[in-house]
């Protein structure tokens, strides 16, 4: 599934800031260093107490009208009450608790002439609230209570916690970055990162596993997660349930964390389920050692397949060859580890070598081979078929590219690659005869959280006569990710 736009996953980390006058949440800054609890027992009453409370918590925070003009710090409120729900002698007394919570964020005025959503509008997703509304965990009179809540949305100004510019943008959020996050605070991160999904993703429908689990499922993985190695891993692994190759961690603890981590100067592809060598960075003199086309049998004791088992539970992929690509490239799992040394057990033909190489530090200087390695980005090869590879083409050939290009018998557009220049329109304008649509873009509702409604509908193609009248043919790969998805998408809506 294309995830064209980069989905930004944010669990302590502010996306933006914005000057204004302070409100009420601002000034509480009681819990700014972290939130004082240093440890939670991980019982199946507490599972199910703080699985409850962090579906409530963020109910609250992106509906509620009170919470969403900024009269309250949500980080700050879930600190000073989780001791009590922590406190509680078991689930019933909990969820009781967890109920009364709702009154202490205020009254909720009835909004006349205030919908949350126009109906006439062509819905793609509407929200998911976990358990709040089921009536086998609350009672009857809460629901009613949270049904008005949603029902009733504060529409004259924006939440306090999100933005909306051309995609959902997180504010407000305090980032904790002074000290390692005790057992509160890695779970506001949970909190944070499981209502975000929940309410702003909009391929929400798409995870394979009930998101609703989930959060059970890692309340448990992040309380425990008591230093940085074990607390970086719970943070990849929530994250890669989503299975979205945009999706990701970095900075604060993660930068730090893999600052310490080395690696080894090849890229590999994976070719019917092998690892081979594709090149290396000879700065070590590996060239006179390893060669394309050797296939890398082992890594520090382990097989490549102990290795794809042992991490891939790590990797936010949309799917599995994406996965063996990330696993096996420049700074992939496989080669990375805080040793300085690698051992490698590689296999050339029929001969089976054992080597010791150091690792480097990770390095943005170093640069592999395309494994689409062109000297140009367009050309005319046999039977006057045109080609173009899109990942050397800039903004400039155009117009040489279509004059030289236009009246060739059928076209090969080459994206085993990144483009070098933004075609949906431009060329998509130019190959295609007819306008016609090939996405559809949709929007977050930030007065009911979880919907999301179809907004436009994208066309490229051009009635000119000069449009291209050969046939197409499209090359993609595993390599074909993000634009190059959605410039296949714009270019392959064309008629043959």
């Amino acid at each position: 599934m294309l995830r064209y736009f980069a989905t930004v996953l944010v669990l302590l980390f502010s996306l933006s800031a914005f000057s204004k006058e302070k409100s009420p949440a601002d000034n509480d800054t009681a819990f700014n260093k972290n939130s004082g609890i240093k440890t939670i027992r991980v019982d199946k009453k507490n599972i199910d107490a703080l699985t409850n409370l962090g579906m409530l918590w963020g109910y609250i925070k992106y509906y509620h009208p009170n919470v969403r003009k900024g009269d309250y710090n949500m980080d700050a409120e879930l600190f000073r009450f989780l001791p009590k729900v922590l406190a509680c002698s078991d689930s019933k007394a909990a969820n009781k608790l967890i109920e009364e919570w709702l009154a202490h964020f205020g009254e909720v005025k009835k909004r006349y002439n205030n919908k949350p959503h126009d109906s006439t509008t062509q819905v793609k997703l509407m929200p998911s609230y976990g358990y709040l509304f089921d009536s086998d965990i609350f009672s009857k009179q809460f629901i009613e209570k949270l049904e008005f809540i949603k029902n009733n949305p504060d529409t004259r100004q924006f939440p306090y916690y999100i933005t909306l510019f051309n995609s959902v943008m997180l504010k407000n959020e305090q980032a904790y970055t002074d000290s390692f996050p005790d057992a509160g605070t890695r779970l506001l991160a949970l909190y944070r990162y499981w209502n975000l999904i929940n309410y702003f993703y909009p391929y929400r429908h798409l995870i394979s596993d009930d998101w609703n689990k989930v959060l059970s499922e890692f309340i448990p993985v992040f309380c425990e997660a008591n230093d940085t190695p074990a607390y970086v891993v719970a943070c990849e692994r929530l994250i890669a349930r989503i299975g979205d190759t945009h999706s990701g961690i970095s900075g604060g603890i993660a930068t730090a964390f893999y600052k310490k981590h080395y690696t080894f100067p090849a890229k590999c592809y994976f070719i019917d389920e092998k690892m081979v060598l594709f090149d290396v960075y000879d700065t070590l003199g590996l060239k006179t050692k390893l060669f394309p086309g050797d296939i890398i049998e082992e890594v520090d004791g382990l097989t490549i397949r102990e290795h794809i088992e042992k991490d891939r539970s790590l990797c936010s992929v949309s799917n599995y060859s994406i996965m063996l690509n990330g696993l096996s490239g420049w700074g992939g799992k496989i080669f990375s580890s805080t040793d300085t040394l690698i051992h490698l057990k590689v296999r050339h033909g029929d001969q089976v070598s054992v080597f010791d190489f150091p690792r480097v530090p990770f390095a943005k200087n170093i640069r592999f081979k395309s494994i689409v390695d062109k000297d140009t980005a367009y050309k005319i090869i046999d039977n006057n078929i045109g080609y173009i590879y899109a990942g050397k083409l800039r903004n400039i050939d155009f117009n040489t590219l279509k004059h030289y290009l236009n009246n060739t018998r059928g076209m090969i557009v080459d994206l085993r690659g990144y483009p070098g220049s933004f075609m949906p329109f431009v060329y998509g304008n130019w190959l295609k005869c007819g306008k016609t649509p090939f996405a559809k873009f949709y929007e977050a509702n930030v007065d009911l959280p979880g919907q999301f409604i179809i907004k436009t509908t994208i066309k490229n193609g051009s009635d000119d006569t000069s449009c291209y009248k050969g046939r197409i043919v499209i090359l993609v790969n595993s390599n074909t990710m993000s634009q190059a998805e959605y410039t296949a998408m714009a270019l392959s809506s064309a008629p043959g």
